[in-house]
């Protein structure tokens, strides 16, 4: 029996541990962490998602790595997430906290992707320019109409990793969700996700977090639902078979323009 929306909330207040759960899942960089750092680096590429000045992260959890490349192309990012301690965890970073989650190595990962010549250098400048850009800490609540702070938006892109499938308890709150979230955005904003394929649970510290099982007719749905079109796909079956206790059988990264 799925769990109530309510159940989800308590069970991430409760249970979830920022630590552990950069511990399980970034400790190293795999190949899926790769295929999503690239592909958000692409699409900012792209005019249309890099051409406002506000891009806002939704359910950013205590990490800072989706950002690092849209710090390039806007003046002002805004981490959200439900749990203050994830978003301790980002203040320190911010901050410098000697105690801070270490992202050296998808920094790393990104100046290669940037073409630096000298990767540490490219280090300091990336985490520099994050650091500068990344104007708030905020938090969100994907459930509520307004998920966040109205004088905060509207935004031109919203960048979401690993968030909504892991947030929803079933298909009608999933795209409840994603009609919140569009509801910051502009006429003509983007929306750029990623995040994993027909998964049900991941583990954190022995804990069990379940997930909505979504492929991509139902992601693509759901978006169009929500108000997105022109959308493009990249998909990559699961790389990670040891070490990463979840069930999926691949990760996506979809882009979408609100009309």
């Amino acid at each position: 029996m799925s769990m109530t929306s309510k159940e989800v909330k308590n069970l991430y207040r409760e249970r979830f541990d920022p630590v552990q759960y950069h511990t399980t899942y970034y400790s190293s960089l795999d190949k899926e962490v790769e295929f999503f750092l690239t592909n958000i680096h692409n699409t900012l590429l792209k005019e249309k998602f890099n051409k406002g000045k506000r891009c806002l992260e939704i359910g950013s959890g205590p990490t800072v790595h989706s950002l690092i490349s849209a710090s390039y192309h806007f003046d002002t990012l805004v981490s959200s997430d439900y749990l203050e301690k994830n978003r301790e965890e980002i203040k320190k970073w911010l901050n410098k906290d000697p105690q801070a989650l270490d992202w050296t190595i998808f920094f790393r990962f990104v100046a290669k992707l940037d073409l630096f010549s000298d990767l540490d250098e490219g280090v300091r400048i990336l985490e520099e320019r994050l650091r500068k850009t990344l104007k708030n800490v905020s938090f969100c609540d994907v459930f509520e109409s307004v998920p966040l702070n109205r004088r905060e938006a509207p935004f031109d892109i919203i960048i979401t990793s690993l968030c909504l499938e892991f947030a929803a308890c079933d298909w009608s709150s999933y795209v409840q969700a994603l009609k919140n979230i569009a509801s910051l955005l502009g006429l003509g904003g983007g929306i750029i996700m990623v995040g994993a394929l027909n998964n049900t649970f991941y583990y954190v510290q022995g804990e069990n977090f379940p997930s909505l099982k979504l492929d991509q007719p139902m992601i693509e749905k759901a978006m169009t639902l929500a108000g997105f079109q022109d959308f493009e796909w990249k998909i990559l079956e699961r790389q990670v078979t040891e070490g990463k206790p979840t069930d999926h059988d691949g990760c996506f990264c979809v882009s979408a323009i609100k009309m």
